[in-house]
């Protein structure tokens, strides 16, 4: 069973790192702390994740326009409804790939060099440098500092749950007719905003520690 794991784990890694894509925007380029293997595994994991995620912001992006063209004139249910069940599709998808990214990447255990390249980086002079919005760059620092790729990835998956609980709301409130409050609105807008800079902030910040920027 064992060996037949193995030879399905080389074949995949064959496949992926013929088809992987270099991308280094959103949660990208961090697993190089895993082994070869698992990394090739992870780094498309999260960069597949990273697409779906795009993706359910455009549509996010353009609900938020339809909220606001609703508030000048008739709110257009059936388009706000569309965009909200597309964005919920495409996060259920990239919540799979980052929560799976995780368990391979729990299983693979860390290179110890690339380990050490994290924690003794200078992450406030970095950030200040760089004018990093200050509490996102500490969550994002208190994972990298310590060496936890792998929380990382975990991190992600809960905040597009906690994105996802809110959108089911403003779902519900589509499917009765009922404008979503505005106050649950600007939720969404903040968890999207603080998500997608905490995805960024881990990219741009762990190439910096690597030294490739």
């Amino acid at each position: 069973m064992k060996k037949q794991a193995l030879q399905l784990l080389t074949v995949l890694v064959l496949v992926l790192t013929a088809t992987t894509v270099e991308a280094v925007v959103w949660v990208n380029d961090i697993c190089r702390t895993l082994p070869e293997g698992p990394s090739v595994l992870c780094e498309n994991m999260v960069t597949q994740g990273a697409e779906l995620y795009f993706k359910a912001n455009a549509n996010i992006m353009s609900f938020f326009a339809e909220t606001e063209i609703g508030s000048a004139k008739e709110y257009n249910f059936t388009i706000a409804l569309s965009l909200v069940q597309s964005t919920l599709g495409y996060l259920k998808e990239a919540n799979a790939n980052y929560n799976q990214a995780a368990q391979i990447g729990s299983t693979a255990g860390y290179i110890s060099a690339e380990i050490e390249l994290l924690k003794s980086f200078d992450y406030d002079k970095f950030a200040a440098e760089k004018g990093l919005n200050d509490a996102i760059k500490e969550r994002v620092k208190c994972f990298l500092k310590s060496g936890d790729v792998i929380g990382i990835y975990q991190e992600v998956a809960y905040r597009i749950e906690e994105v996802t609980t809110t959108l089911k709301v403003v779902e519900k409130n589509l499917q009765n007719n009922v404008k979503p409050q505005i106050s649950t609105v600007w939720e969404l807008l903040q968890k999207f905003s603080d998500l997608t800079l905490f995805g960024n902030y881990a990219t741009v910040m762990a190439m910096a520690a690597f030294g490739q920027q």
